[in-house]
C-alpha cells in the first residue's frame, strides 16, 4: 500500500501518476522537470561575512540550499526536493552559517535578504 500526494494545481494529476508509476516500475529517480539549481542567478553565489564584510564564495548546493531556506523552506522539505538527507542539509547549512559569521539561520536569512 502506497500513499500518493501531490501538491500543485497544474491539473496534471495523470502526468504525475504516470511519471510516478514510470519511475517506480523502471526503478528510475524521479527528477523534477526543472532542474533545481536553475532557480539560482548570479548573485546568489557570493554572499559578504557579517562582521568581516569579505566576500565569500558559496557552491552550487550552498547557494541552493540558503535560497531555499530564505523561501521559507525547513530543511526536511528542501532535503526532499533535493533527493539527499535532511542531516546532509542540516550540515551544509551550518557550515556556510560559520563560515558567514552567523549564529542562527535566522542571521543567515537575513544576511542573505541584505546582500545586494
Amino acid at each position: 500500500v502506497a500513499t500518493l500526494t501531490i501538491h500543485g494545481d497544474d491539473g496534471k494529476l495523470e502526468e504525475h501518476t504516470r511519471c510516478i508509476v514510470k519511475a517506480i516500475l523502471g526503478n528510475e529517480k524521479m527528477l523534477p522537470k526543472k532542474p533545481l539549481k536553475s532557480i539560482l542567478e548570479k548573485k546568489d553565489f557570493t554572499l559578504y561575512h557579517k562582521k568581516f564584510h569579505t566576500k565569500v564564495e558559496l557552491s552550487e548546493h550552498q547557494a541552493l540550499y540558503l535560497k531555499l531556506l530564505a523561501q521559507g523552506k525547513t530543511a526536511k522539505e528542501i532535503a526532499r526536493e533535493a533527493h539527499v538527507s535532511y542531516r546532509t542539509v542540516e550540515g551544509i547549512i551550518a557550515k556556510l552559517m560559520e563560515s558567514l559569521g552567523c549564529s542562527s539561520s535566522k542571521e543567515l536569512i537575513a544576511l542573505y535578504h541584505e546582500q545586494p
